[in-house]
């Protein structure tokens, strides 16, 4: 059944509307759910997830279907049927055109601003899908001589196809002014080269990746079999194979994906394997062995918060990992920095759950999250059914924000550990505890059901108060507090009248703090006066009720 019910625009409070999350890690991360696609029928197996996003939007890829969004993910633009399930997404370097590669061999080119379909061919002949899939890899490049872009795409099969002299934006504006000749004269210009990969990934081709450094191009594929990585280099007129790592150099293990920056090369082995190269000696500089990896990104960061006073975690390069399901049925999103690998921040996701390719230079990091409808059914065993996918979004947030939220969570001793960690306000962590506490004793408030007695209570808030050194902020917590019996109401307001007629330092007060604190002297002499007028008309036991109403008509 399709995927095809979406729902955008959610916004919102993200644990309200979708539960707690489980993260943790030095580094602050907002989590949002920016839009959800639904099963709109009875869901028999679990979808293939594929997700690429660029400046001019995303893309989402559940078996058949494909869901375009805007750069935000506040609009859904249109979402696609196709007759196989995709095996493969890609949007080109300058986000104008997006590739969508179905498991039957056929290639369809799209124009991303437009949601044009410039063509829908099967460019590869004789393609024929090997264990239900005809793409490995799809990749789109600009020449480097001129406006054209070239085309490569590792077929299952193990062929290695490439297109180049592709104008187009030129087929574009000839279909947009149904210039057909034009459009296909430029077709016919395109030029097609095939190379037999298999000859290397003598077992099975499982990715493709391309890079430009300078004026070359070079092809990296991975797969299985004599060579788990293959290095070709890209000519104006053929593609010659440069070099090759044998499978031995990674214990027989297959390459399921890879990706460069700058002089790097990373790899990601089908046991997990995560390794860092370099690119052109093809020298192993790094291997984690203690995470056990599904899927990475690359993501370029000027800085990454630390914990530590004063001290910020410089990198320009993070690494972001999705690990794969551990003994509960639960997988992680990781942000590391590099090249120390330490661990920035961990999200905890269901086991259906698929990053969003992105170029580095995007720091927003996207994910694809199943989940049942109604989170009813646990998703996190093998056979789980999801029914729902959430479109997830991670953004790096300041310290106050991650700060603010904690306080109106009301998670008051997170919030102070946070504060004390990054050297904000602390002393505002008490002001807001002090009068959530004056919210949960008024009198038209529904009582908690915490099992606290009015001795507690009042600890509680004369606590609080005990770490605000403004005194007349503690003196209008205290005014404003009506505590459930007359005997703790009295005491709070005696604690404040001895914080407000604290003597000492009065010669460093200026004129206008010494008349602020005349001030507040007298609001709380009038409260206890207030106090004992009505104990003395109506006795402590109408107190807790008829106090209010009385102060106000006094005040009046």
């Amino acid at each position: 059944m399709p995927w095809d019910d979406i729902e955008v625009g959610i916004g919102g409070d993200e644990t309200a509307n979708f539960g707690q999350r489980n993260e943790s890690g030095p580094g602050l991360y907002q989590v949002d759910t920016l839009a959800t696609v639904s099963n709109s029928g009875k869901v028999t197996q679990n979808p293939r997830l594929y997700a690429a996003s660029s400046q001019l939007g995303l893309c989402l890829v559940a078996d058949c279907q494909v869901s375009l969004f805007t750069e935000t993910c506040d609009d859904h633009l249109i979402t696609l049927t196709y007759g196989s399930p995709v095996d493969a997404v890609v949007c080109s370097q300058d986000s104008l055109f997006l590739l969508i590669g179905e498991s039957s061999g056929t290639l369809h080119m799209m124009e991303t601003s437009t949601q044009t379909m410039l063509f829908s061919e099967s460019l590869v002949p004789d393609l024929q899908p090997v264990n239900g899939k005809a793409f490995c890899g799809i990749d789109i490049t600009l020449s480097v001589e001129d406006d054209s872009y070239d085309l490569t795409i590792l077929t299952s099969d193990g062929r290695l196809v490439r297109f180049s002299n592709i104008d187009l934006k030129g087929i574009a504006k000839a279909l947009e002014t149904k210039d057909f000749p034009t459009a296909k004269k430029l077709k016919d210009s395109i030029q097609m080269e095939i190379v037999d990969a298999s000859s290397e990934h003598t077992e099975e081709a499982i990715c493709l990746k391309c890079h430009s450094w300078g004026a070359d191009t070079v092809i990296i594929t991975g797969g299985a079999g004599d060579s788990t990585i293959c290095v070709w280099s890209k000519e104006e007129d053929s593609t010659e194979l440069l070099t090759s790592i044998d499978s031995t150099l990674l214990a027989g293990s297959a390459v399921v994906k890879c990706d460069f920056k700058d002089n790097f090369l990373f790899m990601l082995t089908k046991k997990g394997m995560l390794s860092q190269w370099d690119a052109q000696s093809l020298i192993m500089l790094n291997r984690w062995r203690g995470i056990a990896v599904q899927d990475f990104l690359l993501v370029d960061a000027s800085s990454v918060h630390s914990p530590t006073k004063n001290a910020n975690l410089q990198s320009s390069l993070k690494i972001v990992l999705l690990t794969q399901p551990n003994e509960n049925g639960k997988c992680h999103l990781q942000v590391h920095s590099l090249p120390g690998m330490q661990l920035v921040y961990s999200l905890e996701l269901n086991q259906v759950a698929a990053l969003v390719c992105a170029p580095a230079s995007q720091e927003t990091i996207f994910v694809i999250e199943g989940a049942h409808r109604d989170d009813a059914e646990d998703t996190s065993s093998s056979d789980a059914l999801v029914s729902t996918l959430r479109l997830r979004c991670l953004t790096e947030a300041l310290p106050d924000t991650r700060f603010h939220r904690l306080l109106h969570k009301k998670q008051y001793e997170e919030a102070l550990k946070f504060a004390q960690s990054y050297e904000l306000d602390v002393e505002l962590v008490y002001k807001v505890k002090a009068q959530d506490i004056l919210t949960q004793t008024d009198p038209w408030t529904q009582p908690q059901e915490d099992g606290q007695t009015t001795d507690q209570i009042f600890a509680d808030l004369k606590d609080c108060l005990s770490h605000i050194s403004d005194n007349g902020c503690v003196a209008d917590i205290c005014v404003q507090a009506t505590l459930p019996t007359m005997q703790a109401t009295y005491e709070l307001l005696t604690y404040a009248e001895g914080r407000v007629n604290k003597k000492g330092g009065d010669s460093g007060l200026s004129e206008e703090e010494l008349i602020s604190r005349a001030a507040w002297q007298t609001k709380v002499l009038e409260a206890l006066h207030r106090l004992g007028t009505f104990q003395v008309v109506f006795g402590p036991q109408l107190f807790r009720y008829d106090i209010m109403i009385f102060s106000v008509c006094l005040g009046k």
